[in-house]
């Protein structure tokens, strides 16, 4: 028993060794990563070009009707879908009319987006030819309604545009 006795004896005192080793049994905290405190430099930004109000005009010059010229095509004033009075078109769009369909009355008129460019739409009735709808530059060029053109979508239709229908 005696034996027992000293070796129970010195596993104690292993032990109460090995608790003042460890600092009177506390276990330090868990490492954890610090955030990094030098500054990176932030990315340089490109400044941002000013939004234009109007559809993104391309300036070639051409007296092409399919083809949208430069800044003349801007209307001003121009809300998608909004009704023109008659009173209010430009006197270059009226003589352009009166010139190509002479016997034709202009019956209604609204903006319009077509073909990329800011249009006037315009309703006639009483062209010899049958034309019922048709699009006007505010230059005066006027712009023949076409199904197989590809209308541009207004912000609010998701579904495609029925301009000319």
């Amino acid at each position: 028993m005696k034996f027992h006795g000293m070796l129970l004896s010195a596993l104690l005192c292993a032990l109460l060794l090995l608790t003042a080793a460890c600092g009177n049994g506390k276990v330090p905290p868990t490492p954890t990563a610090k955030p990094n405190t030098t500054a990176k430099p932030s990315p340089t930004l490109a400044p941002t070009p000013a939004a234009s109000p109007s559809p993104s005009a391309n300036v070639s010059g051409t007296d092409d009707p399919n083809t949208v010229g430069d800044a003349l095509d801007t209307i001003e004033g121009f809300v998608e879908g909004a009704v023109v009075e008659l009173a209010e078109l430009p006197e270059k769009v009226m003589n352009a009319i009166k010139d190509k369909y002479p016997d034709a009355t202009v019956k209604g008129a609204s903006y319009a987006t077509y073909m990329n460019g800011q249009m006037y739409k315009l309703t006639l009735e009483g062209a010899k030819d049958g034309t019922t709808d048709l699009y006007a530059r505010a230059d005066g060029t006027l712009v023949p309604y076409s199904p197989d053109a590809t209308p541009t979508p207004s912000a609010g239709d998701a579904g495609g545009s029925t301009a000319g229908k």
